[in-house]
């Protein structure tokens, strides 16, 4: 049985636990169920009572900090209490029979000793000041792989809830929960960029590390001395030793052209580095690293200086950066040698350098699939024909070649109107063309888009009234 009641020979009889003032309708426990930062006053003059629930519903673990003040200032030491709580034997009838804690390996309301001595299991003492965390032993951290942990009784699962980085400072305890990473900053560093710790514990010193590409300046603050990955990592002196927090990653200074992916230039990248003369070709690249990018910049041209057309993809009408759809097209007049393609990238530090060495492609000769309307425009019933051969005017998505129309294949046709909304949809098509009715459609400019195979294509169809 608690024995707190004669502390200081009964002067300072201690306050009742997490568990028995919940019990009592003494205090609601606030339940912790996402990632953050926890700060918690001491629970003699605040009731403030958190719980972290496990996997099994009659288990759950209960946390108050209990420090030297008010009727506690008899206890054995201060920190964080977390009582690990198991329903089963907390009803009325082991209350009753007084077995709560009869079972030393199966207890109703078990104190997690922050030493790792159980201690008060095996009945060494009635409680010391390495129970609490971080407490004598400086224990900042409860988890599943920890000692003690936070995995549950039989059957035993983890609970995926740790609790770290455990600071005592005054009568304050501040945590981590969850894996939460505490420090708050820009994803892109370029000039003056400052780093905070979100409830940093009162009365404790930071320091900062970084990586070599940051210079900091005052503490804190930072601002890049080159480009490319970085890290800022903070250390906080407490009266166990120092504790350091979690890295955060960052982007340093312009874009390194490096780390623009390039997903897919023409109709068979990587697999054959060809731009086709006759139809539009497909391009898109992605940004392969931490911080944000605002925009790219193509650069495509012959060995003859001769610039290709590149446009926003007319699918993509807005860029879903970091990823950007476009079209390449080659311009009027003939093409002199290699097509070179270089990209560059954007980010809050401004644009960065052209991707070196460019990706260098051939040009061929890509008539393959298009579609057809008739009419076009339309005011009423409209086929849509897939047809082989040179587009012209059309606008092309395909880029391989077949010899004949699969009369066998199924297809899938979509239609999306000026803001990108799905009009129409059918699928499991056979033949070459099919008919579709527009007479209720408003008047303007509609996309059609096709798959056939493993080909997309796309064209306008302009419905009048």
């Amino acid at each position: 049985m608690g024995t707190g009641g004669w502390n200081d020979l009964g002067f300072y009889p201690a306050n009742l636990s997490a568990w028995s003032k919940v019990f009592l309708n003494y205090s609601s426990p606030v339940l912790l169920s996402s990632p953050g930062t926890i700060s918690m006053p001491n629970c003699a003059e605040n009731n403030i009572i958190y719980r972290v629930n496990t996997p099994h519903a009659n288990e759950y673990f209960l946390l108050e900090n209990r420090q030297l003040v008010g009727f506690d200032v008899g206890l054995d030491g201060a920190g964080l209490a977390i009582w690990h709580i198991n329903t089963t034997k907390t009803t009325t009838s082991h209350i009753d029979a007084n077995d709560v804690n009869a079972d030393e390996n199966l207890k109703g309301v078990d104190l997690e000793e922050a030493d790792g001595n159980l201690d008060l299991d095996n009945n060494t003492n009635r409680g010391d000041d390495g129970d609490l965390f971080p407490g004598s032993s400086c224990n900042s951290s409860f988890g599943d792989n920890t000692t003690p942990n936070s995995r549950t009784y039989s059957p035993v699962v983890n609970t995926n809830k740790p609790i770290e980085n455990i600071v005592e400072s005054g009568n304050n305890i501040r945590f981590d929960f969850m894996g939460y990473n505490p420090i708050s900053g820009p994803s892109t560093v370029c000039s003056g960029a400052a780093f905070t710790i979100n409830n940093p514990p009162p009365g404790t010193t930071v320091f900062w590390n970084e990586s070599s590409n940051l210079t900091e300046n005052p503490t804190g603050t930072f601002t890049a001395n080159g480009s490319g990955e970085g890290w800022v990592q903070p250390t906080i002196t407490t009266g166990c030793g120092n504790i350091t927090l979690p890295r955060k990653n960052v982007w340093v200074g312009t874009p390194d052209p490096a780390y623009i992916d390039f997903i897919n230039i023409g109709p068979n990248y990587p697999g054959s580095m060809v731009l086709c003369e006759d139809m539009p070709n497909d391009g898109k690249v992605s940004w392969d690293a931490t911080g944000s990018i605002q925009e790219y910049s193509w650069s495509v041209f012959d060995d003859g200086s001769n610039y290709w057309q590149v446009i926003q993809h007319p699918m993509e009408l807005y860029p879903a950066i970091p990823m950007q759809d476009v079209q390449i097209s080659k311009p009027y007049g003939s093409v002199n040698g290699y097509v070179n393609v270089k990209v560059k990238a954007k980010n809050t530090c401004g644009w960065g350098n052209y991707s070196a060495p460019s990706l260098q492609f051939t040009t061929a000769t890509c008539y393959g699939y298009y579609l057809a309307f008739s009419p076009n425009p339309t005011v009423g019933e409209t086929t849509i024909s897939v047809e082989q051969g040179n587009p012209e005017e059309n606008l092309l998505k395909s880029a391989s070649v077949e010899t004949a129309f699969d009369e066998t294949a199924e297809w899938d046709l979509e239609v999306y109107d000026s803001m990108q909304s799905l009009k129409m949809k059918k699928q499991k098509l056979k033949g070459s063309s099919a008919t579709i009715n527009t007479q209720s459609w408003k008047e303007g400019v509609y996309m059609v888009r096709v798959k056939y195979k493993d080909e997309m294509l796309t064209a306008k169809l302009v419905v009048k009234k």
